[in-house]
């Protein structure tokens, strides 16, 4: 029962997603709740109102508010998913909050370094995803080679794109444009499927690249420059077609091809952002969603919910991931393996063997050895065992 405009706009929009045949737990106020279902006439009997004593605010910090607030509704709500009582948790509230509660509670992919929010957006071509659209505001380039690899899945299977081509967003399309993390992105998804190189900002709405990769302060400027700017097109076509009779002749002409393009680039369109990454379906949505925003997104919430699957990027995110070709130890071969995390152990494990001290070699020479490895190689995690379970769904 997060947003702006809550509980009034979440609960209309779930009301009407409800009307079409989707389970609904609202989570929140339960005094609050039930003043808003007042307010309508015709509240379908698949809705069903959970109390949650506790919300997070703004102002908390958001991983110590779902450790410190177990009655918060963001974490009741992920609780949901995770006990297999619902197949998907969505809200419009504090996106650290949400973020924090569906990684601590749903648990990380294994092999999953960082999930990332991925942002559905209009284009010439058709749909495009923008990821990281704010989940992680630093990165690494083992994080953003990941979000290309679920950014795929989620473009191939969720939202129907034939073989959907990644692009690096940075200044300028060549190779070596961009900052130190743009680099070191391009040389790990370079020759991986798909990836056809460094895209510009302008290159965003003409979909030359369907799924778009960025760190998360970037992408949430380029995303709400993007919102920014469908809302000036359309202001300036009302205002057009309000200012003088001619206009207001042209517009009662125009209204419905108007329509069908307002419809196409609406922001609202798609609802929320996906969550990939975690153990189970976790949408984001912006704290201003309308009631049509929030409908189109638990329609897309319960669509995927209602399959009963892992979510977008679970196995598939486990691909081939190319090593770095310039450089020492750096293998130009495409490794296979079951988990990013153990290709990274696999390069650690080739670098040091081809580098192994010889018995007569003394213990300092052998640390000096170690604290020489290329920076990029240091800091790939190290391969541990994961003791998760797997995940299972149920209506």
């Amino acid at each position: 029962m997060g947003g702006d405009k809550a509980p009034q706009v979440p609960v209309a929009g779930a009301l009407d997603a409800a009307r079409e045949g989707i389970g609904i737990l609202l989570i929140g106020d339960e005094a609050a709740i039930g003043r808003a279902l007042g307010q309508h006439d015709d509240v379908p009997p698949n809705v069903e109102v959970i109390h949650a004593a506790d919300r997070i605010l703004g102002t908390d910090d958001a991983v110590k508010a779902v450790r410190t607030k177990p009655e918060a509704s963001m974490v009741v709500a992920c609780r949901q998913v995770h006990e297999g009582r619902a197949g998907a948790v969505i809200s419009a509230g504090h996106t650290g909050g949400m973020l924090a509660a569906s990684t601590l509670i749903l648990r990380r992919l294994p092999g999953v370094i960082r999930p990332g929010l991925a942002v559905p957006m209009p284009s010439i071509a058709g749909p495009i995803v923008m990821i990281d659209g704010g989940a992680n505001a630093e990165c690494k380039p083992e994080y953003m080679a990941q979000f290309a690899v679920m950014g795929r899945v989620l473009g191939r299977d969720i939202l129907g794109i034939d073989e959907p081509t990644v692009g690096l967003l940075t200044i300028g399309e060549e190779a070596g444009k961009g900052t130190d993390l743009v680099l070191e992105t391009y040389e790990l998804l370079e020759g991986t499927p798909g990836f056809i190189g460094n895209i510009e900002g302008r290159d965003i709405p003409m979909g030359k690249a369907r799924i778009i990769i960025t760190d998360g302060f970037t992408g949430n400027v380029a995303l709400k420059l993007y919102e920014g700017t469908a809302t000036m097109i359309f202001h300036e076509i009302r205002r057009g077609f309000t200012s003088s009779m001619r206009g207001k002749m042209a517009g009662a002409l125009g209204m419905p091809v108007f329509k069908d393009l307002r419809r196409h680039i609406d922001p609202e369109e798609y609802g929320s952002a996906y969550l990939l990454g975690v153990r189970g379906i976790s949408m984001i949505g912006h704290g201003n969603t309308g009631t049509r925003g929030m409908a189109n997104g638990i329609r897309r919430a319960g669509h995927q919910g209602g399959r009963h699957r892992p979510h977008p990027g679970r196995h598939r995110h486990q691909r081939l991931i190319r090593a770095p070709r310039r450089g020492p130890g750096r293998p130009d071969a495409l490794l296979r393996s079951a988990s990013f995390t153990d290709q990274s152990h696999a390069l650690k494990e080739q670098w040091w063997i081809e580098r192994r001290p010889s018995p007569s070699f003394s213990q300092s020479s052998s640390s000096n050895l170690v604290s020489t490895a290329p920076r990029w190689l240091r800091r790939l995690p190290s391969n541990r065992t994961s003791t998760r379970t797997p995940l299972t769904w149920s209506r």
